[in-house]
């Protein structure tokens, strides 16, 4: 009797470990999904990157490389 009793046991906490398992799981993909919502959405607002197709007027960068210098102490 006690040996139906252990396993029994032993099937009820293999059972409820699966469950838990599968709870984790669950929250992990839920907080990835709301990290990839929230990663598009910041994405979204930012602003189009400009041409840097030189005939459509594009500024060469490197036309304003060292043009500041930062001499505050």
């Amino acid at each position: 009797m006690a040996d139906i009793s252990s396993m029994a046991a032993a099937a009820t906490a293999q059972s409820q470990q699966q469950l838990q398992e599968q709870v984790q799981i669950s929250l992990m993909r839920q907080q990835q999904e709301m990290a990839e919502a929230n990663a598009a959405q910041l994405l979204s607002t930012l602003p189009d990157a400009p041409s840097a197709d030189p005939a459509a007027g594009a500024a060469n960068p490197s036309e304003a490389v060292g043009s500041l210098v930062n001499v505050s102490v």
